[in-house]
This record gives structure tokens, C-alpha cells and sequence, in this order.
């Protein structure tokens, strides 16, 4: 039993992991675990900053600027490694002030983050399209940006991918 969350490591394995294993899930195509999961995702900054702030640290062997005390300059960083996590960013934020003032994509708001259709009939005809030819059609959580929709779960795993990276190297 744990007593309490002390370590980043711990908030992956308890908090971020769950819920991305949730969101994972064959069947799951709900906002809410896509909010939970970007939460997490974006909340594990917090813990990195709160714990090893000032400290200096690598991705993969090459050596990082020291972690800083405010949260951008440390999302910054990050989004430097995985631009997708300006992606899990925003929806985070999104899902917590429904408006984005201050944004890295070209994400608005709580409502571009939506439960589409994909898939399906051919592409070059006015049907679904954004599948495989004549694929089954499937629900996918996409966030508009821009244009373009970029699948959620898609952007996700790869943040949550570089987090496991980090704290492995990192020994945070």
C-alpha cells in the first residue's frame, strides 16, 4: 500500500500510467478519459519541476538545460522533444479554462477536442475518408488544430512514451 505519492516515477506509475491505460483501452473512445490522461500527462511537469528544479538532466545521453522554476520555460523544453506534447498541453488547459488564452497550437478551446468518425468509404469521394480505402469506419477522439485533426490517443502515447524515457534516464 502506498502512503503517498512522493517521486515523479510514483505519479507515472500510479496516476499517469492508469490513466493512460484507461484511455488506451480497445472500445474507450470517451472525452473524458482523453481529458484525464492529457491532465496527467501535463501534471507530471509539475512533479519533475517541484522535485529536481535547478538540476541539470539528459534525453537520451545528451545533456539538457537545468530544469526551471516556471512551468513554460520547462514546457518549452519539453515540446522541443515531442511537439505533440503541445498538443496534450493545450487540451489539458482546455479541458480546465473550456477557452485558451495563452495556446502552443492552434488549438481555441474545450470544443475543438471532439469524438469524430473515421475511416470509412474512399477518401476521395465526399464520404468520411481519413481511413484506409474502403476501411471500417471507426470513433477516434480528435483535436482540430488549424486545419488539420490530430488523433489524440495518437499524441498521448507519444508523450507518455518520452515521460518513461526521462524518468528512466533521469532517475527522477
Amino acid at each position: 500500500m502506498i502512503a503517498g505519492l512522493k517521486t515523479p516515477k510514483e505519479f507515472l506509475t500510479h496516476v499517469v500510467d492508469p490513466d493512460m491505460k484507461s484511455f488506451a483501452g480497445p472500445g474507450l473512445t470517451e472525452l473524458r478519459l482523453a481529458y484525464h490522461a492529457c491532465n496527467s500527462l501535463l501534471s507530471l511537469s509539475d512533479w519533475v519541476i517541484e522535485t529536481h528544479q535547478g538540476k541539470r538532466w539528459t534525453y537520451r545521453g545528451a545533456p539538457r538545460p537545468a530544469i526551471p522554476s516556471g512551468k513554460k520555460d520547462f514546457l518549452k523544453q519539453l515540446c522541443e522533444l515531442e511537439p505533440h506534447f503541445a498538443i496534450v498541453a493545450d487540451i489539458a488547459n482546455a479541458t480546465k479554462h473550456l477557452v485558451l488564452n495563452q495556446r502552443r497550437t492552434a488549438l481555441e478551446g474545450a470544443p475543438d477536442i471532439q469524438v469524430r468518425l473515421s475511416g470509412g468509404f474512399d477518401p476521395r469521394s465526399h464520404g468520411m475518408g481519413g481511413g484506409a480505402l474502403y476501411s471500417l469506419p471507426r470513433l477516434r477522439i480528435l483535436v482540430r488544430n488549424g486545419q488539420d485533426y490530430v488523433d489524440v490517443r495518437m499524441a498521448a502515447g507519444r508523450v507518455h512514451e518520452l515521460w518513461k524515457e526521462l524518468i528512466e534516464e533521469n532517475g527522477w
